[in-house]
């Protein structure tokens, strides 16, 4: 059998993309009766390329083909199969065939689209939309069906995306969402024209992989408690602090480092910086020498080199966690380490709810209030926040393997 993955990766710089490939490939080893699965996972690039992955996935080493295609090469294929969209399906198909990396598509028994877990959306610009949707364009085109994985769906603001990601999901044999907000989104614009159903993240199932450093263990010893921060770059950085992805109450510069402040300041925790997309670990880097001065020895940074796993690891041993990119927060909470969302899409509420922590979620779009105060209340809260995780974390993880078994494999 073999299982395509699109606009997945195992070897990307958003860890979050890399953590929900791993743990769909983990909830189909878990549930499929065949064992003889090939996995690929296909990838729009500047550039292209194939590369094979050695994977741990449990006990068990699996290697996983991951191509890259360059988006020029996608764009030609795609007009061609639109010009082609009148003529027979097999027609359709021998074009596929002849085409380098694109014939995989031809070969698939399963075509399952990740998407990077939220870009089904203009939240990100109209171009990167189009960009994202252009192989599940070609599937549709070509009568290949495929499989909406569970990710965040919407918003949309331009009309013509609107009608573009309704005719893409209205195409798919099978559309999964991750939180309540997509699903009433979804149902409210398209009604029964998708074939929609609630899930949960992939990223639930990814396993922590244990990776010891020592620099970080000897940081980590040095305190009772150790607090994690992820920083969002791409909310920190230039213009997007100021852009039309927040149209915000709250400054995400003073939210962050009024948090930062309080536990520097007023608790004698130690603070582990995480970066969860390569763009995030500049503004850890430029934020850790600005406080390191005034406050020497209570940060450390994790190496970016760490993949996913590896990460989750450390999160896992965090106390409590505040983030702002969407899969860091599921390594805490995932770990049933209580975490804070800071965050700009209602993909944040959604997945603390499906844990039953909607109200840890702060939204940058609405908070009016001292983020750094909420933030304390919840950090005093804890031990009951973890109470909560412990009995809710399975119950996700069981839907997350519901969802993958509902396939037919």
């Amino acid at each position: 059998m073999r299982v395509i993955f699109t606009e997945g990766s195992l070897d990307f710089d958003n860890k979050g993309v890399n953590a929900i490939t791993k743990g769909a490939i983990t909830a189909i080893l878990a549930c499929s009766e065949n064992k003889n699965i090939e996995f690929v996972v296909f990838r729009l690039r500047k550039q292209g390329g194939i590369f094979v992955h050695d994977v741990n996935i449990g006990a068990k080493k699996i290697k996983v083909k991951e191509i890259w295609c360059e988006y020029r090469r996608v764009y030609i294929v795609s007009l061609l199969a639109f010009l082609l969209s009148w003529m027979p399906r097999w027609i359709k198909r021998q074009l596929l065939s002849k085409l380098i990396y694109l014939r995989e598509f031809g070969f698939a028994d399963q075509i399952l689209d990740i998407s990077a877990g939220d870009s089904c959306s203009d939240i990100y610009g109209v171009k990167h939309f189009f960009n994202m949707i252009l192989t599940r364009y070609i599937c549709r085109i070509c009568e290949i069906k495929y499989i909406v994985l569970p990710q965040t769906l919407g918003p949309f603001k331009n009309g013509i995306v609107k009608i573009a990601a309704g005719y893409i999901l209205a195409g798919a044999s099978r559309v999964f969402v991750r939180e309540k907000e997509s699903y009433n989104h979804m149902k409210a614009l398209y009604g029964d024209a998708i074939n929609i159903a609630l899930a949960a993240d992939m990223a639930f199932l990814l396993e922590p992989e244990k990776h010891l450093d020592n620099t970080i263990e000897k940081f980590m010893s040095s305190f009772s408690e150790v607090v994690g921060i992820n920083i969002n770059g791409f909310l920190y950085d230039g213009m997007k602090s100021n852009s039309d992805i927040l149209g915000r109450q709250t400054k995400y510069i003073d939210a962050v480092m009024s948090v930062l402040q309080y536990f520097l300041s007023k608790t004698s925790v130690g603070i582990l910086f995480v970066a969860h997309v390569n763009e995030d670990y500049p503004v850890l880097d430029k934020v850790f020498n600005e406080l390191d001065k005034q406050y020497p020895h209570r940060i450390c940074l994790l190496p970016k080199e760490f993949n996913e796993g590896q990460l989750k690891y450390y999160i896992s041993r965090c106390s409590f966690f505040v983030g702002s990119r969407m899969h860091a927060c599921i390594a805490a909470i995932s770990s049933c380490v209580p975490a804070v969302p800071i965050g700009y899409s209602y993909k944040f509420d959604g997945i603390m709810d499906t844990v039953g922590l909607r109200e840890c979620a702060i939204s940058l779009q609405s908070e009016k209030g001292d983020v750094s105060a909420k933030v304390l209340g919840f950090y005093l809260n804890k031990d009951q926040l973890k109470t909560i995780l412990i009995r809710s974390v399975p119950i996700v993880k069981k839907t997350v393997l519901e969802c993958i078994s509902s396939i037919k494999w």
